[in-house]
């Protein structure tokens, strides 16, 4: 194979991996769960990947609980469902995944949280009219040094609604200073 083969012919290309995947059902009986669950686990993401992309979430969530029913600690496994569920419009559903993903048994942001999740809580947050959540998720994100356009005028309309006048200022310097 080359790599222009690999890039250009197979890249994007969902129809064969779904028909691929499909033939790995027949390998995986529920004895390989019992011996190779990480094998199974990635086979079942990878499947949920797949429905996900092409926008079946119904199905996607369901591969996404498969993998989170043989290793409930996986993180990413319940990132990815949250997304999902964000991308139906379930925002209550995604926003509780999140924060038990982001946050600790004492209501404070865990230490090494996947920035990701910060950011998507913070989005979630906001539309359900939780600023509060929002606005501490979002600057934690800003705070750890991430940015893309427009984020600090989110930043800054959060600050506003929880009357932080000082904060809405600021980040409003940011999004000028960042953009420029």
């Amino acid at each position: 194979w080359s790599s222009d083969v690999c890039s250009s012919d197979l890249m994007n290309d969902y129809e064969n991996a779904e028909k691929y995947l499909t033939l790995a059902d027949e390998v995986y009986k529920p004895k390989f769960k019992k011996d190779f669950p990480e094998y199974v686990q990635s086979y079942f993401a990878t499947k949920s990947t797949i429905f996900g992309l092409k926008k079946d979430y119904d199905r996607a969530i369901t591969y996404i609980d498969y993998a989170i029913d043989l290793n409930d600690a996986q993180e990413s496994f319940y990132s990815h469902k949250a997304q999902l569920l964000m991308n139906q419009g379930k925002f209550v559903e995604s926003s509780e995944i999140y924060k038990k993903i982001v946050f600790d048994e004492n209501g404070s942001i865990r230490k090494n949280i996947h920035k990701d999740n910060l950011v998507f809580l913070c989005l979630v947050s906001n539309e359900l009219g939780d600023y509060e959540t929002a606005y501490m998720t979002g600057k934690r994100f800003f705070v750890l040094g991430e940015y893309f356009p427009g984020f600090c005028i989110t930043l800054s309309t959060l600050a506003e609604k929880l009357e932080k006048k000082s904060e809405a200022l600021e980040f409003l310097f940011w999004e000028f200073e960042f953009s420029r």
